[in-house]
């Protein structure tokens, strides 16, 4: 639901998006939900936004989603931010929290 979430936010013109989770694994399905709500509103991928990944290799690392960048109207990300970087909270418009009772206070 967060991911459907956030592209309703997209479309609503937020700029900077920030989602928080105890590690980027546990956002892999609401980087899908996101993606499929902005195919939904007729976005199209690689045209009017870009999937970034990060660089895993090898067997033991899983492969996620670190941010989705949007260039169809003016720029807008989606981004994970570790729980621990507060600092970077501050220039989001938005924050999503996933996963909450498994971040220490």
């Amino acid at each position: 639901a967060i991911g459907l979430c956030l592209a309703g936010a997209v479309s609503f013109r937020y700029s900077t998006i920030v989602v928080t989770a105890p590690e980027p694994e546990n956002l892999v399905a609401v980087f899908e939900f996101l993606v499929k709500g902005l195919v939904a509103l007729k976005y199209k991928e690689h045209m009017d936004f870009s999937i970034i990944y990060n660089g895993a290799s090898g067997r033991e690392e899983t492969k996620c989603v670190l941010s989705v960048e949007i260039h169809k109207d003016h720029r807008q990300i989606i981004k994970y931010v570790r729980p621990t970087e507060t600092d970077k909270f501050s220039s989001a418009e938005l924050v999503a929290i996933d996963e909450a009772a498994a971040i220490p206070l």
